[in-house]
């Protein structure tokens, strides 16, 4: 499922997969999202339809506009076409994993999210649940997720097994969407109606498993 395929809700959440932020007097105090984020994370999938890979890598930290601090991934994508970039600024709140953007959109939709706010996944995956995507805008472009148990998983990078889909319909696309994901691993990949998306390498800081592919 590339890029041009999604809802714009979805991009910001994928993409939910630079320079380095000026520091301030605030910047080493720990928060919560240094607990989950770590400069140097690395996961690769590979597209099973067209082997495109996606590479994930967590790669600074910066201040979002009202100075909230944030963690900055850059996502590549490698292809026949060549290579492409986009940046993800993702932080840790209340439990949930969150994409941003650095400043306030003046879109009126998201009045009330101004920074576009969306929570992608729980950090504690293992105890279920459901939520939706995003508070503060409507429900016509909001998305319900729920955590479904798998019991395995086989990817590129190895078989997986008793990990978990975050399961969301996506109503612009008219399809089914299971993003799967491993308490050790994170996540290892996606599918729906017309795409299969698999972790083929991952790296994290006591971790490494699979093939890594040279961008």
């Amino acid at each position: 499922m590339l890029l041009n395929k999604l809802s714009p809700i979805l991009v910001v959440i994928l993409l939910a997969f630079a320079v380095q932020g000026c520091e301030s007097s605030t910047e080493n105090e720990p928060n919560e999202s240094d607990l989950y984020f770590h400069i140097g994370d690395v996961s690769q999938y590979l597209y099973a339809n067209d082997t495109t890979y996606q590479q994930d890598k967590i790669i600074g930290q910066t201040r979002r506009s009202d100075n909230l601090k944030v963690f900055i991934k850059e996502i590549l994508y490698k292809s026949k076409r060549g290579i492409s970039q986009h940046l993800s600024y993702e932080f840790v709140r209340d439990g949930y994993y969150f994409s941003t953007e650095l400043e306030k959109t003046t879109d009126s939709l998201y009045k009330d999210n101004p920074y576009k706010e969306f929570k992608y996944n729980k950090v504690n995956i293992t105890q279920g649940g459901n939520w939706k995507a995003a508070e503060g805008i409507p429900d016509s472009i909001n998305i319900q997720f729920s955590v479904k148990n798998v019991d395995e998983l086989e990817t590129p990078a190895g078989k997986f097994t008793n990990i978990y889909s975050v399961y969301y319909y996506d109503k612009t696309m008219n399809t089914e969407v299971d993003q799967f994901y491993s308490k050790e691993y994170g996540r290892l990949g996606l599918r729906d109606n017309w795409e299969k998306i698999l972790l083929n390498y991952v790296k994290r800081e006591n971790i490494e498993l699979g093939t890594k592919v040279e961008f």
